[in-house]
């Protein structure tokens, strides 16, 4: 096998007594209620992504979603996901597009849902949804244009700045966790899941940077015959605050079974 500590990191969460699997129902779950029971499929050639139709508010919702998790905890998110959707007049457009962004930053800071850029985030929630449905004018529909585009030009498109459907501060990672909510086969790339695959080293830098990420939970995936949701949601509950909470910022190397991890600071004791 090529990435054998990927199974070593679900051996140790389970000798743990620790429930992986009940995070990925609920992600998936979430994933099937945000796509109405539509959704992605890669492509065999794992460069197309094939989509049935979603409606403009499902992307909406998983953008701001997406938007919310921007480096924070996501339990508090998920706890108040009825709240947040209320607030967002259950992703009404027309409303949307004429809500006050101030209004939205208090109410979602009230339920302590916010992050560092929530304020910035809120004042292009209208431009934004400008752009999706810029996309949705121009290709016929966003699932429409996912489906025909090579998916990495689609996050580049998303992205990066200078291009055509850039969604504002929003970089690779918060684009692959909306891509991710509207059932696109990706992983979102953050910062402790770029971690834990540089320690592992499966990349020659620490952090791997989120293009190296992509596709080497392409390749997990492939090898051990799991969904994009099911790879990102075991690494990265292996390193999460409040989570598995092992491969984080000061290693738990104690804890860990991975045991020729290139990283590792102390023997393990599982």
């Amino acid at each position: 096998m090529k990435y054998p500590e990927i199974q070593q990191i679900i051996d140790t969460m389970a000798k743990a007594g620790y429930d992986y699997k009940k995070e990925i129902e609920e992600i998936e779950v979430m994933q099937q209620r945000a796509t109405l029971g539509t959704g992605f499929e890669v492509a065999s050639d794992s460069s197309v992504a094939s989509v049935k139709s979603l409606a403009l508010p499902d992307h909406v919702k998983a953008m701001i979603y997406a938007q919310l998790s921007n480096n924070r905890t996501w339990q508090p998110i998920y706890d108040n996901r009825l709240t947040i959707d209320a607030i967002f007049s259950n992703y009404d457009i027309d409303m949307l597009k004429k809500a006050d962004p101030d209004v939205l930053v208090n109410r979602i800071t009230d339920i302590r849902c916010g992050n560092r850029q929530i304020k910035k985030q809120m004042q292009c929630l209208k431009s934004n949804i400008e752009t999706l449905e810029k996309i949705e004018k121009e290709n016929g529909s966003i699932s429409g244009y996912y489906a025909t585009a090579n998916l990495v030009d689609v996050i580049k498109n998303l992205s990066q700045s200078g291009k055509n459907y850039k969604l504002n501060y929003m970089g690779i990672p918060l684009v692959c966790e909306y891509l991710k909510g509207v059932g696109v086969e990706v992983i979102k790339p953050d910062s402790l899941l770029c971690r834990l695959l540089g320690r592992l080293g499966y990349s020659k830098k620490i952090p791997a940077t989120p293009w190296e990420a992509i596709e080497i939970c392409k390749e997990i995936g492939d090898e051990y015959g799991l969904s994009q949701a099911e790879v990102d949601t075991i690494l990265w509950q292996y390193c999460a605050k409040d989570k598995f909470e092992v491969c984080t910022d000061k290693p738990k190397c104690a804890q860990c079974g991975v045991y020729n991890c290139p990283s590792r600071t102390c023997p393990s004791l599982v």
